[in-house]
């Protein structure tokens, strides 16, 4: 218990430093899985995101839900991806 500790230690200060060497920006991207209702599980508290997480919950804006139509998870096989036309501009 005491090398998961310091692993948390370390893990949290990476993090610490990695964040505050952003000169004029910082952008963090997580990836949530979802339950099989749709409801986003949250991260797990040893991984980096779980460890930001505890810091940042109230300020991260989530969707409620994440109900796809079962007619579209049919429709589509797992793991295809779909690509964006070419003339897609970012809005």
């Amino acid at each position: 218990s005491l090398d998961k500790e310091a692993d948390d230690i370390e893990a949290g200060r990476l993090l610490y430093v990695a964040a505050t060497r952003a000169k004029s920006r910082l952008h963090l991207l997580a990836c949530l899985k979802v339950d099989e209702d749709g409801e986003l599980k949250m991260p797990a508290k040893r991984s980096l995101l779980g460890i930001a997480w505890r810091a940042l919950e109230d300020a991260v804006r989530l969707p409620a839900t994440v109900v796809a139509k079962s007619e579209e998870r049919a429709s589509l096989p797992a793991g295809e991806l779909r690509r964006l036309p070419a003339n897609f501009a970012v809005p």
